[in-house]
């Protein structure tokens, strides 16, 4: 045992270079990473057989073999993440899919998991918020978010400008709160 424990201190310096490559694993901490790379060479230091090569090589093998397979589980449940507000977005939309297409709108541009969560959860704000307004009020929400202008709505809704100005100051209140 006390060779598994020298192998250990002698190489935990390799399980801290190999952690500094995959600290950028969506989910997981910095001291996570880096506790996996140690039981990794501890589990290395325990399986080594000295008549199969040198121990360096086995040891980051396994680390990267452990890291690896740390970056497939934390990506699998940041996609299960994902998946979930997807569907709970969806499912909120009760009064008219225009305004749950809103969702579509919103594009993947290389933008980060923290991000696509921070804009589902905006979004989803918006679409509960939209559920607190009237049906008038709800038609000037989609109209605005297919890009018309105020004058254009108050003509398609045989509505003043100003009435939907009003109405548009109101709607973005709602949402504010």
């Amino acid at each position: 045992m006390d060779i598994v424990r020298e192998r250990v201190i002698k190489h935990i310096k390799l399980a801290q270079i190999l952690a500094n490559k995959y600290f950028n694993i969506p989910g997981a901490s910095r001291e996570e990473v880096l506790s996996e790379a140690q039981t990794a060479l501890v589990k290395a230091s325990m399986a080594y057989q000295e008549d199969k090569g040198p121990f360096t090589a086995f040891a980051g093998t396994v680390i990267r073999n452990a890291l690896n397979s740390l970056y497939k589980k934390q990506l699998r449940q940041v996609q299960m993440i994902g998946k979930s507000l997807d569907e709970t977005i969806h499912g909120a939309t009760q009064f008219g899919t225009s305004v749950g297409n809103l969702g579509q709108n919103i594009q993947d541009m290389g933008e980060g998991i923290l991000t696509k969560v921070s804009q589902r959860e905006c979004l989803n704000k918006v679409v509960n918020a939209a559920q607190k307004l009237s049906e008038k009020e709800k038609n000037i929400l989609i109209l605005k978010s297919r890009g018309m202008s105020f004058a254009e709505i108050a003509k398609q809704l045989g509505i003043s400008k100003q009435a939907i100005f009003k109405a548009w100051v109101k709607i973005k209140n709602t949402i504010k709160t």
